[in-house]
């Protein structure tokens, strides 16, 4: 998978409906899947980055990507349904740790629903520990459980 820079927001949103479409059904469905187009040109706008990942130029996975202080933030990892189970949730999450080392970030963090066990597992696998939990507002306003999760880098700093 290639990894680089994307700032088509339809194609960012088709990825990402693509991927929480399973979500759909839940209690308190995820409010990625009302994300729009509009809504992420904004993001970008605002300075939110985001990759994506392609193989043979076709487009199959994007996560956003926010600077904090001392670490890298990355929410809404997706990769579409038909491409998901083949290690490119991994792939980024490295990629994303090599961006903070160069950034001279200390962490990657994330946000996972606590419901989310086979997400917060893949974490946890990857070095990730879970640091607080509690209630948040989405972008619905609606309160979900999640567990902060956070992963210490080798940086310079």
């Amino acid at each position: 998978m290639i990894i680089e820079p994307c700032e088509n927001a339809e194609n960012i949103c088709r990825v990402m409906h693509l991927a929480f479409e399973r979500y759909k059904e839940d209690p308190i469905p995820s409010s990625a899947l009302v994300e729009t187009s509009q809504t992420i040109e904004k993001e970008l706008q605002k300075g939110i980055r985001v990759w994506c990942g392609k193989i043979n130029e076709q487009l199959i996975a994007i996560v956003k990507v926010v600077s904090q202080e001392d670490a890298l933030y990355f929410s809404r990892l997706s990769v579409i349904p038909s491409m998901q189970g083949q290690g490119y949730a991994k792939q980024f999450v490295r990629f994303i740790e090599q961006q903070a080392t160069m950034e001279g970030k200390c962490h990657v963090t994330c946000k996972v629903r606590s419901s989310e066990e086979g997400n917060i597992q893949l974490y946890r696998k990857l070095g990730f520990e879970i640091v607080g939990e509690k209630m948040i507002p989405n972008i619905l306003g609606q309160n979900i459980q999640v567990v902060s999760m956070r992963k210490r880098i080798n940086s310079a700093f």
